[in-house]
């Protein structure tokens, strides 16, 4: 059939058979100006072969661009796959960055606005409070927050979280401790991070570990957060939630079951 044929599609698989199928034997045959399609593999075709056919006429293309190894189509799906997926990233990251922007800005301005409220100063010469010292506890409890859920930390010490004396209390009798994890912003000693500052130095509920905020980076955070406690408590359990555990939780469940855990290890 070879000297009949104007075209010839090829559409066979690769095996050691049909490997180098159309060598210079086959090729001699073909008719002056054959078109060759070639739906499959590039080692289907004797390179060199091809190349001489083309030179001597036998087939029409001159400029015909030959890969004996073959190309594999999934190899270039993949790469327009992977490089969507980093385009994907990318404006995700860059939407990230400006969500946090904009919620630093947000917060900055309400810690200003309670401020002036409360009259809680904003400066950055205030002293932050010690590590406690390193001892035996029964378990410490992560409450996950950010710079702009001021209510929610508020509804928090409101509701079941201890305070003052209290919270001490709960922490060098019963070896509870209670902190707010938060990290810090971007802009290095900012107006965030001060305020902060000034809260922690009010309350002392607060664990600050090496963490910028950010949305994206929450479960980077809930690591940093473990191996900061581990680091700085030796403690039984280590327990992580978030700011709107209140939502679920009442008051008297939360105490119940601080208690209760505290008097089965008594």
């Amino acid at each position: 059939m070879l000297p009949k044929c104007d075209i010839i599609v090829i559409n066979t698989p690769l095996t050691e058979k049909t490997k180098g199928l159309f060598d210079k034997a086959k090729i001699s045959k073909l008719k002056k100006g054959v078109l060759i399609v070639n739906n499959a593999r590039g080692a289907i075709m004797d390179t060199q072969a091809v190349v001489d056919g083309c030179s001597s006429g036998h087939i029409a293309d001159e400029k015909l661009k030959l890969v004996a190894e073959g190309c594999n189509p999934r190899v270039d799906k993949a790469k327009e796959f992977s490089e969507e997926i980093s385009k994907a990233q990318h404006t995700m990251q860059s939407l990230d960055k400006t969500i946090s922007n904009l919620e630093m800005e947000l917060a900055a301005a309400r810690v200003v606005q309670d401020s002036i409220l409360t009259g809680i100063p904003i400066s950055g010469d205030l002293s932050v409070t010690e590590p406690t010292k390193r001892r035996k506890y029964l378990m410490v409890i992560g409450i996950n927050t950010s710079f702009s859920s001021r209510k929610r930390i508020d509804y928090v010490r409101a509701t079941w979280m201890q305070q003052g004396e209290k919270l001490k209390k709960l922490e060098d009798e019963k070896g509870i401790i209670m902190r707010f994890v938060i990290g810090h912003s971007a802009t290095s000693c900012g107006i965030l991070d001060r305020a902060i500052e000034a809260e922690e130095h009010k309350h002392g509920d607060f664990l600050r570990p090496d963490h910028v905020e950010g949305y994206l980076e929450l479960s980077t955070k809930t690591k940093i957060y473990f191996a900061t406690a581990v680091a700085l408590w030796d403690a039984d359990f280590y327990v992580k939630v978030d700011d709107d555990v209140h939502v679920n939780i009442v008051f008297e469940e939360v105490q119940q079951w601080i208690w209760r855990i505290a008097s089965c290890t008594a």
